[in-house]
């Protein structure tokens, strides 16, 4: 009965890595700049260790340094800092999302933001969509709108520079047994 018990432990057993999985997104460093429009977007595709059984959720970590501009409305003058945005697409109409205001202040910095579902309508956003071990982000640079009447900017928009990017993801990672003869089994209990 014990080596039946043994034989079916070894034959179902998949233990799961619960882990919090960092991956890299060199795809998406670089300069960004709205003054041209194509270099304020990248998209970047990251693999996981293997397919999640669970994923609980997602952040986005950006490292880099930022420019800023200014606001003149009359005589007061506010800093015009960059955003940055991270979108993943779960389907038609639902997606991930991650947005950061970067400092006022020029130079660097280095930002954590935990993704958040959204839909137009219908079910809520899953991540089914990494169930191969695979996702694709979009990374976006923008600048906040200027809502006041009678302000201008600076010219050129700020820009930033982004030195790293990574995605880390909370999830359950099966990782497969290891594959034993029925001697090396038996060997165990001798």
């Amino acid at each position: 009965m014990r080596t039946l018990i043994c034989v079916l432990l070894l034959i179902f057993a998949v233990p799961a890595g619960a882990a919090i999985y960092e991956i890299a997104l060199p795809d998406l460093q670089g300069t960004y700049d709205v003054e041209t429009q194509n270099g304020a977007t990248r998209t970047a595709t990251f693999h996981l260790p293997g397919p999640p059984a669970v994923v609980r959720g997602a952040t986005l970590h950006l490292v880099g340094t930022t420019g800023v501009g200014t606001v003149y409305c009359g005589a007061s003058q506010y800093p015009w800092n960059t955003r940055t945005s991270g979108l993943m697409l779960d389907g038609p109409g639902k997606y991930w999302f991650a947005e950061a205001d970067n400092p006022g202040v020029a130079g660097p910095f280095d930002t954590n933001t935990s993704f958040f579902g959204y839909t137009a309508s219908g079910p809520a956003p899953t991540w089914n969509f990494l169930s191969d071990g695979e996702g694709e982000i979009t990374l976006n640079m923008g600048l906040p709108p200027i809502l006041l009447g009678g302000c201008y900017t600076s010219w050129p928009p700020p820009t930033l520079d982004l030195t790293g990017a990574w995605i880390l993801i909370d999830a359950d990672i099966p990782t497969p047994a290891t594959a034993r003869s029925w001697g090396a089994v038996k060997a165990i209990y001798r």
